[in-house]
């Protein structure tokens, strides 16, 4: 997998963590759902960087309360971050040679 494929990935990824809530309603409105593709560079690279779930839920969780102006939620961004950095270590599983 390429890395803009793996962006990509992160990017529908973070649709799934969405904390404001937003993506059902502009799918259904038939709207780009991109809501946090722009964080998805940074999400990229702090995985490759072999990040924790535990490191990646803090920064997801400053995307939260600083960026987005949202109330904490450190169990929801902790789940996400296990899911990225489960979805991460496959991809690196399946990638190496037999």
């Amino acid at each position: 997998m390429d890395a803009r494929a793996e962006r990509q990935h992160v990017e529908e990824l973070l649709r799934d963590w969405d904390p404001v809530g937003v993506i059902p309603a502009l799918i259904e409105e038939g709207l780009q759902p991109d809501e946090y593709d722009s964080y998805a560079p940074h999400v990229h690279r702090t995985l490759a960087d072999g990040c924790t779930a535990e490191s990646l839920a803090l920064t997801l969780g400053l995307f939260r309360t600083r960026s987005m102006g949202l109330p904490a939620s450190p169990s929801t961004d902790l789940a996400a971050a296990r899911r990225l950095v489960a979805w991460w270590v496959s991809r690196d599983a399946a990638a190496e040679p037999r």
